[in-house]
């Protein structure tokens, strides 16, 4: 998935992401344009936008816009 396809799905609202990227599991959890949360492994997050869950450095440093080819979608 690019990270194009990655946001639209975010900002669509259309429901939970899985998925594992270093053998780990994560998911994206929309719930509103303005409360969507972001977890990987045992670490969780709540964002108040798309943009701001694509930039955070929340995967061992990096961040959606720079590992979005590399998620296995579960």
């Amino acid at each position: 998935m690019t990270r194009e396809e990655l946001y639209t799905y975010i900002s669509s609202l259309e429901g939970d992401l899985e998925f594992e990227y270093n053998g780990i599991h994560g998911a994206v959890c929309p719930f509103t344009p303005t409360d969507i949360a972001l977890s990987y492994g045992d670490e969780a997050q709540t964002y108040t936008s798309a943009d701001a869950v694509m930039e955070a450095r929340f995967f061992e440093g990096k961040s959606l816009n720079e590992i979005a080819d590399e998620l296995e979608i579960l």
